[in-house]
């Protein structure tokens, strides 16, 4: 693991690169923290070939594994499938992970084959809700 990796970076100076055997994964530890104001998991992730799976998952207080959910799924990117040498924005939703108004302690991208990955991860955050509005404004004189 290079947590400084400057090779591959999607934006600022530094991006998490891992040579991961089979079955290995990159876990970013915390302490407990409630996941009540957030709803998504979102991060950057590019990988060396289109073959090669990747998985997302998170552990509890107690440190045990939860839901994992595989990065390649389209409803986490857009409807993008995720390319080879091409950063991919991944969101899921915590309640996917069954990670949502929970403790969890760590979340976790493993190399979901029977071979070695490399990939890069960038920008790993929580986000909370946001509200847009679709909605056309309709003005008009009384």
């Amino acid at each position: 693991v290079d947590l400084l990796s400057t090779d591959l970076v999607y934006t600022g100076t530094y991006a998490i690169s891992l040579a991961a055997q089979a079955w290995v994964a990159l876990s970013l530890h915390h302490a407990a923290l409630v996941t009540v104001p957030f709803y998504w998991l979102e991060f950057y992730v590019r990988r060396t070939s289109a073959e090669k799976r990747l998985n997302a998952f998170s552990h509890n207080a107690d440190d045990q594994e939860l839901r994992e959910r595989p990065l390649d799924d389209c409803r986490y990117t857009d409807e993008t499938p995720i390319q080879p040498e091409v950063w991919t924005r991944v969101r899921i939703p915590l309640d996917h992970l069954n990670a949502a108004e929970r403790p969890i302690t760590r979340v976790s991208i493993r190399n979901h084959n029977d071979y070695s990955s490399t990939f890069w991860v960038d920008e790993v955050r929580l986000l909370g809700a946001t509200w847009h509005s679709d909605l056309p404004v309709v003005m008009r004189e009384d």
